[in-house]
């Protein structure tokens, strides 16, 4: 469930809770380079998702401890 997208100059944050409970964050660069798949409005919105967003997250594990991000999504598929 993607619960949170936080909107910065240089990087997107995406705040995804896994089907466990665990809340991972995810970088997003560069828009241009992300899929986008699904259903539904297939777009990212800053801030609280209200509903939170069912999606399936493809990334590239790529921590950084600066921005606290686990990797780099490279495909979002928005799930009915």
């Amino acid at each position: 469930m993607m619960e949170r997208v936080e909107c910065g100059k240089q990087l997107v944050v995406l705040h995804v809770k896994g089907a466990g409970g665990k809340l991972v964050k995810l970088g997003v660069a560069d828009p241009g380079k992300v899929v986008f798949m699904g259903g539904g409005e297939l777009t990212l919105a800053c801030g609280v998702q209200k509903p939170a967003r069912r999606v399936r997250v493809e990334y590239r594990t790529k921590a950084d401890a600066k921005t606290g991000v686990a990797g780099e999504v490279a495909v979002i598929e928005f799930l009915q």
